[in-house]
């Protein structure tokens, strides 16, 4: 069952096996197949992503309405470009029962508040404005290639100060007894067709930020195995 944008690959069976060498995988796709960079958008137009990035925190496994693991409040970048650099490793127990899957996108607000941090927060990661602005939650930039001309594409979505903080959840529920933790990102959800209704630009807090952190909750959806 499909929940979102960019296809995101999540790998974790119903129930672990040992102190698991389980990964949550996250793959941009477009129309249900995986891409490394480019695929064609309509008719004769094309797009070209250069850079994919967003902040993970907070990942949580439920039973029941309970939560049974979590990672904390460990922050990861993913870049959705990387092979490497997408799969997010999981120290899950042996035996955990889990029947949602659920982890905050963007930076969280705590931290905002307190400036600049080092590791995977570190400006040098290109994902930091100010310490007015804060973080950028994600970021995509890509180029559409049309038969009249070229379009570039800069999303950097973020904001913590209201009324626009960008910071969002997405739960996904476990549907079968298994699931592969391939988590797909719907990219046609988050383009549609190329005659875009955003801006074609968004570099800072604003009302069009909130409504792609909207739009980007829902591009989620699980892979098939």
């Amino acid at each position: 069952m499909k929940n979102g944008l960019f296809g995101i690959v999540c790998m974790i069976s119903l129930f672990t096996s040992g102190q698991s060498d389980t990964h949550l995988q996250f793959v941009p796709t477009w129309q249900g197949k995986p891409f490394t960079s480019a695929f064609p958008l309509n008719g004769m137009d094309s797009i070209s992503v250069t850079e994919f990035r967003f902040y993970v925190h907070s990942i949580n496994l439920e039973y029941d309405g309970q939560v049974v693991w979590s990672s904390g409040d460990q922050h990861y970048l993913v870049d959705g470009m990387e092979k490497n650099g997408n799969t997010i490793p999981l120290d899950i127990p042996k035996n955990t029962a889990f029947d949602v899957v659920s982890f905050a996108i963007g930076v969280d607000s705590t931290l905002q508040t307190s400036g600049a941090h080092s590791g995977t927060l570190d400006p040098i990661h290109g994902m930091y404005w100010t310490w007015q602005s804060g973080y950028i939650a994600w970021k995509l930039e890509a180029e559409i290639k049309r038969a009249s001309n070229t379009e570039k594409i800069q999303w950097h979505v973020g904001g913590y100060r209201a009324p626009y903080q960008s910071e969002r959840m997405v739960r996904m529920k476990i549907i079968g007894d298994e699931i592969t933790f391939r988590c797909g990102i719907e990219f046609e959800k988050l383009l549609g067709d190329g005659r875009f209704s955003q801006p074609m630009s968004v570099m800072s807090p604003s009302e069009a930020a909130i409504q792609m952190a909207d739009r980007f909750t829902a591009c989620f959806y699980w892979l098939p195995q």
